[in-house]
């Protein structure tokens, strides 16, 4: 196409989200991500043109790069028996995001013998650092209970 021909947009979506928190909750990160897909391209269809209009997608999307969220937003779908996603479907009661739950359960928090609990950030640059971090954490942990 002749740069001079092709049509530069006069608007653009700019799309911001937070989805739910939850560890055992990918199922409900994977329809908030359909449900925000969705509405998107109607945004961006708005006028019906066929040429949408651009789009910057960004947020805190709670999820790792093997997600049932992030692969339906790279792949525009998701297998029904896609990785963990499913997994908690059936499982999963809302009154489990209690802060309470969480801590019982070592969703945050520090052991339960530690008085005061510590935060910390998770910072990972992708899964597989992720996966030799933690493999690397429970060796720590197992040494250190070994040498009690």
């Amino acid at each position: 196409a002749n740069r001079s021909s092709c049509r530069k947009p006069d608007k653009m979506v700019l799309a911001n989200t937070h989805l739910f928190y939850h560890p055992m909750a990918d199922h409900v990160r994977a329809v908030q991500a359909f449900a925000v897909c969705k509405k998107i391209d109607e945004i961006r269809r708005h006028d019906g043109t066929t040429h949408p209009y651009p789009l910057v997608f960004c947020g805190d999307l709670n999820s790792n790069p093997l997600s049932g969220a992030v692969q339906l937003l790279f792949n525009r779908a998701l297998s029904p028996d896609h990785h963990d996603t499913w997994r908690h479907l059936h499982d999963y009661a809302w009154e489990m995001g209690d802060h309470e739950y969480m801590l019982e359960h070592g969703y945050i928090g520090n052991d339960e013998t530690v008085e005061e609990p510590t935060w910390e950030d998770e910072t990972f640059d992708d899964a597989h650092q992720d996966e030799e971090s933690l493999a690397e954490a429970v060796e720590r942990e197992e040494a250190a209970r070994a040498s009690k």
